[in-house]
C-alpha cells in the first residue's frame, strides 16, 4: 500500500470512528494497515499539519496489543 492509500485509509477510519474530536487508538487502526505503511502515513499526516498525533503519556498502562501496534514518529 502506498502512503497515499494508507493516508486515505487513516482519514476514512477516523471519520467513521471518532466522535466529536475524540482520539482514535492506533491499535484499532493498525488492524486495517501494515505497521510500516501506517507509520509512513502518520508521518505524512503530521507534516501536513491538520492531524494531531499525541504520545501516550502514561505508557505503563499500555496493553500488550497497544505496544504491538506502537509506532515511532521521528
Amino acid at each position: 500500500m502506498t502512503n497515499t492509500a494508507a493516508t486515505a485509509t487513516i482519514r476514512s477510519y477516523y471519520a467513521r470512528n471518532a466522535r466529536n474530536g475524540q482520539w482514535v487508538a492506533l491499535a484499532d487502526l493498525a488492524e486495517n494497515l501494515d505497521l510500516a505503511d501506517m507509520a509512513g502515513a502518520l508521518r505524512e499526516l503530521h507534516r501536513a499539519g491538520d492531524v494531531n498525533i499525541i504520545a501516550e503519556a502514561t505508557q505503563r498502562f499500555l496493553t500488550d496489543r497497544q505496544r504491538e501496534h506502537a509506532v515511532t514518529l521521528v
